[in-house]
């Protein structure tokens, strides 16, 4: 009685049970449909199914309907659509099903128009949005499954995310301008996380605070990047597949959570086409059983001799890259400072 009363309360907030349709309406609505369902249904403001975006150019705010509408059950759908923007869609808050921007045939550069959105059921995927430089215009998002950014070539700002803690479904970021996923700072819980082809993807810290993958762990294909730091808080455990590959500059993969995964037998492992100390699984092994003896040993007194980049050159005291120390005893301590 007590879940059926709850249910009673939350529903009305997001537009149900508002002298809506229970029956007979259709799979999607175009933009085009909305008009007449305003008129159909003036105390309406939850529509039944999918939302399908206009192929006629523009931006939403040409469908004043729209702004009637503060849920969507279904999904909400580009497919090469035309849209300058969403700004028709402000009072949207709740998505029952995905959010999928897929190769939209006009300029869009952000996410501007989705302000009050504060739950996803589903999956946020941006795919093919060649113009897109920015996720601005998703402050309020709080809840979703699932985030998929594929073959955005200009994105170059990921904001949005603060107040997403999980990402059951996953984390999937693909052929993007980014530099860094300082977006996702808040991420705990991932189901899968792949970070494939990001030519300019230079560190992982944003994803620092993540506990948890619960699934495997793809790191292909992003040629600057050249360390692992940001993954070193997750269970090593939970992990079921880790693949580290064709990262020309990766050479630092030997977290102590990599080390324990590997060395456990947690999952299956494929390394291989990064950079020297990371080329293979035997590689990153060796470098495992350095650090445990390094560990060992911490409380000898040690002088630094020399300090070299992770191509052997000597190097000054510079934050925001890995730098290996060289002691007077023999032994080489991998280091990052940053600012």
């Amino acid at each position: 009685m007590k879940k059926e009363l709850l249910i009673l309360l939350f529903l009305p907030m997001i537009g149900f049970g508002q002298n809506c349709p229970t029956t007979g309406f259709p799979s999607y609505y175009n933009c085009s449909d909305i008009a007449q369902f305003v008129v159909d249904y003036p105390n309406c403001t939850n529509l039944p199914s999918t939302l399908r975006l206009p192929y006629d150019g523009g931006d939403l705010t040409n469908y004043p309907g729209l702004t009637q509408l503060d849920s969507i059950s279904g999904n909400v759908t580009c497919d090469e659509c035309e849209i300058t923007s969403f700004a028709g869609l402000s009072a949207l808050k709740y998505v029952g099903g995905s959010v999928s921007i897929d190769e939209p045939h006009d300029i869009l550069t952000d996410l501007y128009g989705l302000t009050n959105l504060s739950h996803i059921g589903g999956s946020l995927t941006l795919l093919e949005c060649g113009d897109l430089i920015s996720t601005n215009g998703i402050a309020n998002l709080n809840s979703v499954n699932q985030v998929r950014i594929i073959e955005c070539d200009n994105l170059v700002n990921i904001v949005g995310f603060d107040d997403i803690d999980s990402l059951a479904w996953g984390l999937y970021i693909e052929e993007t301008s980014l530099t860094n996923l300082n977006g996702f700072n808040n991420l705990k819980f991932i189901g899968n996380l792949e970070i494939s082809e990001n030519p300019m993807l230079n560190n992982l810290i944003g994803l620092s605070s993540v506990l948890t993958v619960d699934g495997y762990i793809e790191i292909d294909d992003n040629i600057s990047l050249q360390s692992l730091l940001g993954l070193d808080s997750i269970i090593p455990n939970q992990i079921s597949n880790l693949i580290l590959k064709d990262n020309d500059s990766l050479s630092y993969c030997d977290l102590d959570n990599i080390c324990e995964y590997i060395d456990q037998a947690y999952g299956p492992s494929t390394i291989y086409a990064n950079n020297t100390n990371c080329n293979s699984i035997l590689e990153v092994q060796n470098l495992c059983v350095s650090l445990t003896n390094v560990d060992e040993n911490l409380n000898i007194k040690r002088t630094v001799v020399a300090i070299s980049d992770f191509l052997g050159r000597d190097s000054k005291k510079f934050n925001n890259q890995l730098l290996f120390y060289m002691y007077d005893d023999g032994t080489v301590e991998k280091r990052i400072i940053f600012e």
